[in-house]
C-alpha cells in the first residue's frame, strides 16, 4: 500500500496466439521491487496458466540491456533464439 492505497508493483501478460498453441508472455516489475521475487512469481503463474490452457510454446521479447530478465528466463527453461538491436 502507498498512503493507504493499493499500489501495482508488477504486471504479467500471457497472450494466446491465433493457432491456440503458442503465446507471448510479458512481465513488468517496478524498479523498487526488482530482485525480490516478484518477477519469478509472476512468470511461474503465467507458465502454470499456459500449461493448463494447453499452450505448447511461449515467446518473450527481452531487451539486450535487461540482463536480469534474460537470466530469469534462462532459469525458467526459456531458450534464446535470436535478438534484435535495441
Amino acid at each position: 500500500e502507498d498512503g493507504g492505497h493499493e499500489k501495482i508493483i508488477g504486471d504479467a501478460r500471457l497472450i494466446k496466439l491465433a493457432d491456440m498453441e503458442n503465446a507471448e508472455m510479458a512481465i513488468m516489475v517496478s524498479d523498487q521491487w526488482q530482485g525480490m521475487g516478484v518477477g519469478i512469481a509472476l512468470s511461474k503463474h503465467c507458465l502454470k496458466v499456459a500449461r493448463d490452457a494447453g499452450i505448447k510454446r511461449i515467446t518473450m521479447d527481452i531487451l539486450v540491456i535487461n540482463t536480469y530478465m534474460q537470466n530469469l528466463a534462462k532459469r525458467l527453461g526459456f531458450k534464446r533464439t535470436h535478438s534484435y538491436d535495441d
